[in-house]
């Protein structure tokens, strides 16, 4: 295997990503790299980051499909999967930007944070749609939670539960 640079991608914190039968999808979104960010973790948010949600073909090349999404974090995948119609659903604990700094706040050991990590990332789906070229969302609960894991079986298919 070889190894490919993702086109266009930004310097954000892609620290997971997204697998379905025949793509991968790459998270682009506003927690950004930056080597001045005083908490000594070098990630901060960013409001001048267009996030969005990238759909590339397992096989390659590095071609990546860009979908414009709301401003959100996405830490870890639940799944993805591509349904009916081709498109790719994907699926994980989004925070907004208040839930992404409190939770900042507690792993960086930060003043002021709440007594749990785990602050607003709530489920959350997108659905990216390759023949209009937009990206839906949708929230799926109220419940605060991370790290989604669904039965192997199902990773890259549709799933009812996680």
């Amino acid at each position: 295997m070889g190894s490919e640079v993702v086109p266009g991608a930004g310097p954000t914190l892609m620290h997971d990503f997204g697998l379905t039968a025949r793509h991968v999808v790459w998270l682009d979104l506003p927690v950004i790299f930056d080597p001045a960010e005083p908490s000594g973790i070098p990630y901060r948010w960013s409001d001048d980051h267009t996030p969005r949600i990238g759909v590339m073909h397992r096989t390659g090349p590095a071609v990546v499909r860009w979908f414009e999404v709301a401003p959100g974090a996405l830490l870890h995948v639940a799944n993805a999967y591509e349904d009916e119609r081709g498109r790719v659903v994907l699926t994980g604990p989004r925070y907004d930007r208040a839930g992404w700094e409190q939770s900042w706040k507690w792993w960086t050991g930060a003043p002021g944070h709440a007594p749990d990590p785990v602050v607003g990332a709530t489920a959350h789906r997108w659905i990216l749609d390759p023949a209009t070229g937009r990206a839906t969302e949708q929230p799926l609960d109220g419940l605060v939670s991370e790290f989604p894991t669904i039965k192997e079986e199902f990773t890259g298919s549709a799933n009812r539960f996680t």
